[in-house]
């Protein structure tokens, strides 16, 4: 027996049939039922209003943006995929905007707890900022409206002083016309005083 053990091919045959022992007991099937399976669904979200947020209105006029809706694709568990849309938000960060012209932003989304975004079409949009502007400008006031019968409208007096200061976004500017006010006359028996228009 002893020469059995010394022998060193027999040695290295217990060591093999040990480890194959080993390695078939580790791999066995323990039993345990398998890690359920998770199912994803994906869904599209379309019409996503763009919510903006950070911008200097004190100075600049935002006047345009190329998109204000977007649609998003999401992918999540079942149980996390919600129907309510609300819930889905898109931002658009205008801190950065510090001057006229138009400038191209990433939108930003913002889903429910284990959700994913798939994908955001569009993902950028490109805005158009312009300098406000002020400039003062002459009211005019006129009339709507009929009085009572047998009684007829004046001409409006105005209270001094006739000037407002309008401020707009510059391409605006230029397209204003007029400042006018109206006073509505429909049934009145008296005069009209301090009216506010």
């Amino acid at each position: 027996m002893d020469k059995w053990i010394k022998n060193n091919t027999v040695s290295k045959l217990i060591a093999l049939a040990v480890s194959i022992l080993l390695w078939a007991m580790v791999h066995m099937d323990s039993g345990s039922p398998p890690p359920p399976t998770t199912f994803y669904d994906t869904r599209v979200i379309e019409g996503v209003k763009i919510q903006t947020y950070g911008f200097d209105d004190g100075e600049y006029a935002l006047t345009g943006i190329d998109k204000d809706r977007v649609t998003l694709e999401v992918r999540g568990k079942r149980s996390n995929i919600t129907l309510f849309t609300d819930e889905y938000k898109v931002k658009l960060d205008l801190s950065n905007v510090k001057e006229p012209g138009t400038h191209t932003l990433p939108l930003t989304a913002s889903v429910p707890n284990g959700v994913e975004v798939v994908s955001m079409d569009p993902s950028m949009v490109t805005v158009t900022v312009e300098k406000r502007v002020s400039k003062s400008v002459t009211v005019s006031i006129g009339t709507k409206g009929e009085p009572a019968k047998d009684y007829r409208a004046g001409t409006p007096v105005l209270i001094d002083p006739r000037q407002v200061t309008v401020t707009l976004p510059e391409s605006r500017m230029e397209k204003l016309g007029q400042v006018k006010g109206n006073i509505e006359l429909d049934g009145a028996k008296e005069n009209i005083t301090e009216k506010r228009v």
